[in-house]
């Protein structure tokens, strides 16, 4: 038990301090000398061609040295949720989180793949403890073909990716954005070409890979309600000129954004995702 408090300690000591790293870029990007959004630096700046194009280059290179980074410090390596071992409360798997008291539903360790009516509790009790349960994890539910419905509280604020892949529910839902609960689970089907999607007001995450290449996707409302946005969520949607994030956003997964926003309007996304 106190391996885990020690362990605990220091995950969240690295969150701390990479949280500090996040706000110190933020400061750069909007007060400092490189020019990491040149739109708002030109209005206080005259510059000359070459000076601008210097500046284009800095912030293109120290935005590519941004992504490595997160690439190699991503969120999920602070997860809290103890995947050595799971627990099953009535028939359905959880990994657990000791430290939040919050719970994952996975997919089960044994006796093959979920069927019939799902309906996921908003909390759980195990050995005495009452944890929330707050996500659908990865492949949760994925190759569930005999999953006729499933039902996600309100608790869940997050739904991993693949988490309905191959299942019965997800292919008997209507093209377009499928929701998950509160959750931008996935966009079913070829998307035409400039394609606007407004999102739910609501809704509480944008899954991993939710957008993934979706090329005819032009422009994507995010309300405020937003708190994740999962990583490769818009990965490839090389239609989407810009996108506007909401201040209720707290966390970007890696690579949410590769291949889809000019480098230059990635440092202050990129550096958001380290708060």
């Amino acid at each position: 038990m106190s391996l885990n408090l020690n362990v605990s300690k220091y995950k969240w000591c690295g969150v701390a301090v990479l949280r500090c790293c996040g706000l110190l870029i933020l400061i750069a990007i909007f007060f400092g000398d490189y020019n990491f959004s040149p739109y708002i630096c030109s209005m206080r700046k005259n510059i000359n061609t070459n000076d601008y194009n210097n500046h284009i280059m800095k912030q293109t290179s120290f935005t590519l040295l941004l992504a490595v980074l997160m690439s190699m410090v991503g969120l999920q390596a602070f997860a809290d949720f103890d995947t050595s071992y799971s627990v099953v409360v009535n028939g359905l798997d959880y990994y657990l989180d000791n430290d939040n008291l919050q719970a994952e539903v996975k997919s089960k360790s044994v006796g093959g793949y979920y069927t019939g009516d799902i309906v996921i509790p908003s909390s759980i009790t195990h050995e005495a403890k009452t944890y929330s349960v707050t996500s659908i994890g990865q492949n949760a539910f994925a190759g569930c073909s005999g999953l006729t419905s499933v039902s996600i509280p309100n608790s869940v604020t997050s739904v991993g990716s693949n988490a309905f892949i191959g299942s019965s529910w997800y292919d008997n839902q209507p093209n377009g954005v499928v929701y998950a609960g509160l959750n931008v689970y996935k966009y079913k089907g070829t998307m035409p070409q400039n394609t606007s999607i407004t999102i739910e007001q609501g809704t509480v995450s944008i899954s991993p890979s939710a957008f993934y290449e979706c090329y005819g996707l032009t422009s994507i409302t995010i309300p405020n309600s937003v708190m994740r946005i999962g990583g490769s969520a818009f990965n490839g949607c090389s239609g989407l000129a810009s996108v506007t994030i909401p201040n209720s956003v707290t966390s970007i997964g890696n690579a949410a954004f590769n291949m889809t926003i000019r480098p230059q309007r990635l440092g202050r996304i990129l550096a958001l995702s380290w708060l």
